[in-house]
């Protein structure tokens, strides 16, 4: 998705399932989830997406903590939340 409209509106297109970047890191260790997420982010800001989602699924929590805590310091990443149906986080990537 390719826009400057508001940020929260795009930030719930992509809650809401709107067609956007999304990978899906089920059943992957970390090390290989966080490169499978650097990997969706670079190509997203690269194609001048504004959003991207990831599907990390609910469980315990684990892979959603180490997710998170690399994007709060990722550069490309204005903000990010965790959809309201728990299981992915929704992103918000920085402006050519």
């Amino acid at each position: 998705m390719k826009s400057s409209e508001d940020p929260e509106a795009l930030l719930f297109l992509a809650e809401a399932g709107g067609d956007v970047p999304e990978i899906d890191l089920h059943g992957q260790y970390p090390d290989q989830a966080l490169e499978a997420a650097e990997r969706l982010l670079n190509a997203a800001f690269v194609r001048g997406d504004r959003v991207a989602r990831i599907v990390h699924g609910k469980g315990e929590g684990r892979l959603r903590e180490i997710l998170h805590r690399s994007l709060s310091q990722h550069p490309l990443v204005l903000r990010f939340r965790e959809s309201a149906g728990g299981g992915a986080t929704v992103i918000l990537l920085a402006e050519h």
